[in-house]
């Protein structure tokens, strides 16, 4: 007791000095001495019951105060409340106060009467401008625990109190208000610190765990998912807005929903009982009063102290699993109508009408000799129709042996055959759903799988292999063949009914020989692609190759095409791509045709023309010239190729340095650079 009354005195002697003369007699810590200094510099004296210290609060920015924290004096109100309880017996205010310093709550335990009238009231800033120096304050500003004595505080009306504060921190650290308790000068400070501490750290602790919660919340209600908390009974503790939509059960009738029920007793409760850790169904057919509603499950086990407390349930749409596993199958158009090269006028006829009708749902048919791209047209009209947001899912009948074109077609359940999937497998009808489904090849299904087919598209609804119930849906149809199907129809091999059910729109592409517009044009083509992929190496057709590409029927089509220009690419020693770069095959069809053609006039042997020489294969001057301005150094490298390509397009151009940068796809600066660079003479 005598060393607090010593303590006492020398504190109130500093004080003193520290009014008269700004000088503190005695030990003061450095943070309070500053504290004072501040207060003397907002013009403080010491007062005495002067209630204008504390003017009345504005209630509407008291309220706003309040509202903005309403989770910490939700969080702190019980403890603080359970803290006034506690010291019932003694003088004490308990008080909460925001990062502002602003009070926002307050407990008061014993006679009230004792503290300074006025003071203590909600919405109150305990700052250093109205109280001048007290713990709430210094608390925060050095962002510690802090105990103020007597005259510690700069006004003498609180000389006789003694007060604890200790600041509240977020999840990220940041002070977010403090904790205080003030009471009576006595030897007991040391006690009140203990416990103020304690509830600031019960408080923080709340805080996070209340976030937490609300993080959690937030989340459970607003995932496109059904979620669901059981209790160990199995009865509802929690289940997401969410999950009646996907269930077709209303908001009010979720807490009531038996959701072990849906589930056989083995699937489900048996499992749980035998101590089984999570565990999914990829495809399951939930009861709900007798309706079923296919789900993705997973179940998860919930065990605190080894001691099994309830199960968390995750429900998912079939579809959306679908479409998941569509996004990482690639199952989507790759072209569109932009990307099919053609001048032939049938064919742009043909598009014209396609971008017509993709915007509605009618099935499609198209039909064209192998390698023509038909399923070009069906990605395109896919692409413009408004499904281009849904699978696009390529089915080649042709190529499913056909013991297993029913399974991949329409699915299969769990157990439905020798060698089938233990949870069973969605069709193509299944994966296409919301989007397009591509049957190429249609020509080539069994007569059986035509029936079923037949089904499908007439109801729009698919049945698996070894189910009980159909599926609905919303597909569209394009189908494609090299055959004439409706002489198929007539042999019998194809169903009439099918025919005229996917042929409400029918295409019928011509083939490349009838179209020889498009030969040079799709050539040139597959040329610059291919020397963007081989780092820009240029090459350029000579006069011969492209003659004899006009003059070759194709029948492998457009396809046939592709391969010969990419053989002849390759085969090229040079950066010009001569006539017997190509194929052997095409050579030898052109030269027969030649030669035929010159019998029949009466002309004698045909010379295949060389474009770069002038001559013939086969004379003295079978061998190409190879340009004599380039650098020996770059022969058979990428820098000879473009050095030969720069040369061969200025002579393709008389002389026309820019134009031959146009040709090449260079600026007229970059081709003067590089014909600087290899050394080539223009004169």
């Amino acid at each position: 007791m005598g060393k607090t009354k010593n303590r006492r005195e020398e504190l109130k002697r500093a004080w003193q000095s520290f009014k008269q003369r700004g000088s503190a007699d005695g030990e003061v810590r450095q943070e309070v001495f500053e504290s004072w200094e501040r207060c003397r510099q907002l013009n403080q004296t010491d007062f005495h019951n002067d209630k204008k210290r504390w003017p009345p609060a504005d209630d509407e920015k008291v309220q706003k105060i309040l509202n903005q924290n309403e989770i910490l004096i939700s969080t702190a109100s019980l403890l603080l409340s359970r803290i006034a309880e506690m010291v019932s017996d003694s003088q004490y205010v308990i008080s909460l106060h925001d990062r502002h310093c602003y009070m926002i709550d307050r407990y008061f335990a014993g006679n009230s009467l004792v503290f300074p009238q006025g003071s203590f009231q909600i919405g109150e800033k305990w700052d250093e401008a109205h109280f001048g120096t007290n713990a709430p304050h210094l608390c925060m500003k050095y962002d510690k625990p802090f105990l103020l004595d007597g005259a510690e505080h700069y006004y003498e009306i609180f000389h006789h109190l003694s007060c604890v504060a200790v600041p509240i921190h977020s999840e990220e650290g940041e002070i977010i208000g403090c904790v205080s308790m003030i009471g009576g000068y006595s030897e007991n400070t040391s006690h009140t610190l203990g416990l103020v501490s304690a509830v600031a750290y019960l408080i923080e602790t709340q805080l996070k765990l209340t976030k937490t919660v609300q993080t959690a919340a937030a989340s459970f209600d607003t995932v496109a998912e059904g979620w669901g908390v059981l209790n160990a009974d199995y009865t509802v503790r929690r289940v997401s807005p969410y999950t009646g939509h996907m269930l077709n059960v209303k908001k009010e009738e979720l807490r009531n929903l038996n959701f072990a029920g849906m589930f056989a007793y083995e699937d489900f409760k048996k499992r749980l009982e035998d101590g089984e850790a999570s565990f999914s169904y990829p495809e399951y057919d939930l009861d709900i009063d007798g309706r079923k509603v296919r789900c993705n499950v997973t179940v998860a086990p919930v065990k605190i102290m080894n001691r099994f407390v309830g199960v968390v349930l995750i429900l998912r749409e079939i579809k959306d699993v679908i479409r998941l596993a569509n996004k990482v199958m690639g199952n989507r158009s790759y072209y569109c109508f932009s990307d099919i090269i053609t001048e032939d006028k049938e064919i742009m006829a043909q598009i014209k009408t396609m971008k017509s009708i993709a915007a509605t749902d009618c099935s499609v048919l198209i039909e064209g000799e192998s390698g023509v791209g038909k399923e070009l047209f069906a990605h395109s009209i896919h692409s413009t129709s408004r499904r281009l947001s849904g699978p696009f899912i390529v089915v080649n009948c042709a190529s499913i042996p056909q013991n297993l074109v029913e399974s991949e077609l329409f699915g299969y359940e769990k157990g439905a055959f020798t060698g089938a999937s233990s949870n069973g497998s969605p069709g193509k009808f299944e994966l296409a759903d919301g989007g397009t489904i591509f049957l190429d090849e249609i020509g080539e299904l069994p007569l059986e799988i035509q029936a079923k087919l037949l089904r499908v598209l007439d109801n729009h609804r698919v049945r698996r292999i070894g189910a009980k119930t159909e599926h609905p849906l919303d597909i569209r149809v394009i189908a494609a063949t090299n055959r004439h199907l409706w002489d198929e129809v007539e042999k019998k091999n194809f169903r009439g009914d099918l025919y005229f059910r996917i042929n409400v729109v029918k295409f019928n592409i011509p083939p490349l020989r009838e179209r020889r517009g498009d030969v040079l044009l799709l050539a040139d083509y597959f040329l610059s692609n291919i020397s963007r992929k081989e780092e820009n190496i240029y090459k350029q057709f000579t006069e011969g190759f492209r003659q004899m590409i006009q003059e070759y029927s194709w029948p492998g089509n457009v396809r046939e095409l592709q391969n010969a220009v990419a053989r002849a690419f390759y085969a090229s020693r040079t950066s010009l791509i001569e006539a017997e770069d190509l194929p052997q095959e095409v050579v030898s069809r052109v030269l027969e045709i030649r030669g035929n053609g010159d019998k029949a006039s009466g002309q004698g042997e045909t010379k295949l023309p060389c474009a770069k020489s002038g001559t013939a294969y086969g004379s003295e001057n079978e061998k190409a010239e190879k340009p004599a301005h380039c650098n020996a150094n770059y022969a058979q490298t990428k820098m000879q190729f473009e050095c030969e390509s720069i040369l061969a397009a200025i002579r393709m151009n008389n002389g026309n340095v820019t134009a031959a940068g146009m040709s090449l796809g260079m600026s007229k600066s970059t081709i003067y650079r590089k014909i600087k660079k290899y050394g080539i003479r223009l004169n």
